[in-house]
């Protein structure tokens, strides 16, 4: 279970306890106040704390990681939490050098991260990441949004996979009432490989003798007055190509 924002100090973070889960991993701010990172591990699993503190900067990226132990591969789960006022560049970087560490390591990587991205609008910080996470092979999967106002949608947290070697998975919305954003519990992924069905698009022009019959006409009835009376070499050009 990840938690982002959790606002604890180091020493309160420890004495949390929430029944039939032990704290994995986390970060607390160094200096300044609330946010921070926590990994809370259900009891029946095995797992390593995967040291990454020496990448952590506050506000421009605030991570921490565990291994878990999978019958099918080695499951490396990162939480992540960016503010919006951090150094955007920075946090790119960093979670670059933290990714090439675990994909390194061999890790079948999960990030559960609060980035402050809205998803469901195509901007550049969006491609940005994308561009650095796509590197790994991971893929956004969250496709709803995460919080609702009034007048707004947004979802500016996401959990990041491999899809490719994730198997079969689910992911659904959760509206706990105890935080800003919904939850997002992720079911399965291990095992058998999701198969994908291949999709091909083709666009093709039909040419016949009619089609070109039809093309003639219509040319016909084009004065070309546009391009006649122009003066400007471009704009000559648009008006004969439209």
């Amino acid at each position: 279970m990840c938690i982002s924002e959790h606002h604890l100090r180091e020493s309160e973070l420890h004495l949390t306890h929430l029944a039939n889960y032990s704290l994995g991993a986390s970060y607390c701010r160094k200096t300044f106040l609330k946010r921070g990172v926590s990994i809370f591990v259900y009891r029946n699993l095995k797992y390593n704390n995967i040291n990454i503190d020496e990448y952590n900067i506050d506000g421009d990226i605030e991570a921490c990681a565990i291994q878990l132990d999978s019958t099918f591969n080695e499951l490396c789960v990162l939480a992540i939490y960016r503010s919006p006022r951090g150094d955007f560049t920075n946090f790119l970087k960093l979670l670059d050098l933290i990714l090439q560490k675990l994909y390194n390591n061999k890790y079948n990587i999960i990030i559960c991260d609060d980035v402050n991205i809205n998803y469901l609008m195509d901007i550049n910080k969006k491609s940005q990441l994308d561009a650095v996470l796509h590197s790994y092979n991971l893929t956004g999967i969250v496709e709803f949004p995460t919080r609702l106002g009034l007048t707004s949608q947004t979802a500016i947290s996401n959990v990041f996979i491999d899809i490719s070697n994730m198997g079969n998975y689910e992911l659904y919305t959760l509206i706990n009432k105890l935080s800003d954003h919904d939850a997002h519990p992720k079911r399965g992924g291990g095992g058998e490989k999701k198969k994908e069905k291949e999709c091909y698009t083709y666009t093709k022009r039909k040419i016949s003798n009619y089609t070109i019959a039809d093309f003639q006409v219509n040319l016909s009835y084009e004065t070309w007055e546009h391009v006649f009376d122009g003066t400007d070499v471009n704009e000559i050009f648009i008006s004969f190509f439209k």
